[in-house]
């Protein structure tokens, strides 16, 4: 892996991108600058039901590999000293999981090029409604 003082980009693809629910909450306002948003190539996204995380469903998407296969993200930039990345990547970690039953995954995936850490979905997904156009937002 990459270290954190290389790896300063994050690519977000549902309620943390700019305008949506948690943004602000995560700390987006203050850890990072938007790059705008990409195509992530070989992925698709799945409604995940609430399972007393939260009041609503929430989307993770999943490495397929297929070129017809793509979800909408939004690349950031994180700022900060070493340890404020470090800190801020941690409470992502702890935002996107329950540490007794794991849900996400933080990888360095490709975005049009870019390497960035992104949240890949762990758990089965044969039973979850595919988001047909890839985009948490669309819905």
């Amino acid at each position: 892996h990459l270290s954190i003082r290389r790896q300063r980009q994050m690519c977000i693809r549902d309620s943390l991108r700019t305008g949506a629910s948690n943004h602000i909450i995560a700390g987006f306002d203050s850890n990072t600058i938007s790059l705008g948003i990409k195509k992530l190539k070989g992925y698709q996204m799945f409604e995940v039901p609430n399972n007393g995380m939260g009041s609503k469903d929430y989307p993770g998407i999943v490495w397929t590999g297929s070129d017809s296969d793509f979800v909408t993200g939004e690349l950031f930039e994180i700022v900060g000293s070493d340890s404020a990345k470090a800190g801020f990547l941690k409470s992502l970690d702890n935002f996107e999981n329950d540490a007794e039953s794991p849900e996400y995954i933080r990888e360095i995936i490709d975005i049009e090029g870019i390497s960035a850490y992104c949240y890949i979905y762990l758990l089965d997904t044969s039973r979850l409604k595919l988001i047909p156009k890839g985009d948490w937002l669309s819905l």
